[in-house]
């Protein structure tokens, strides 16, 4: 079972970057959240993106990963949801299949990317320190004329 602690009151950058995990697909959830426990990514797990929302902690997280194809709330309804709130933490959007379509929408929409399923540590890091970056970036004061996505 997934080790699901919670962030609480830690800013975005601090000693632990966290990871939200959002699927529906419960062994999914655990399965990708041990992935990232190994990769010393503490993380926490949410059923949909509802639950993540109604997450007092939902504003402290570095990265979302995110599943497309949810009930209540699916992955892009989330990213939406996420910009029109102001909360900057990057998207990955995850999905067992997709279509080209839905692939540029999702990028359009500002996701970091879009992940086939299964997720391998191979593609999962690289964006996981991109994150970060920005999670760092963020957390440091900026001029008025910098234009960085926070």
């Amino acid at each position: 079972m997934a080790r699901a602690a919670s962030p609480g009151k830690a800013n975005a950058v601090s000693e632990t970057f966290w990871v939200a995990v959002i699927d529906d697909d419960e062994a999914f959830r655990e399965a990708l959240c041990e992935l990232l426990h190994a990769l010393d990514f503490p993380c926490r797990p949410f059923a949909n993106g509802t639950a993540f929302l109604d997450s007092p902690d939902r504003g402290v997280f570095g990265c979302i990963l995110a599943d497309l194809r949810m009930p209540r709330l699916g992955g892009m309804e989330l990213q939406e949801a996420l910009t029109s709130r102001g909360i900057p933490a990057p998207v990955v959007i995850m999905t067992s299949h997709i279509s080209a379509h839905a692939r540029a929408q999702a990028m359009a929409g500002g996701a970091l990317a879009v992940l086939l399923k299964p997720i391998s540590e191979r593609e999962l890091l690289p964006l996981l320190k991109i994150a970060q970056a920005r999670a760092v970036s963020c957390a440091t004061p900026r001029s008025a004329e910098d234009e960085s996505p926070c």
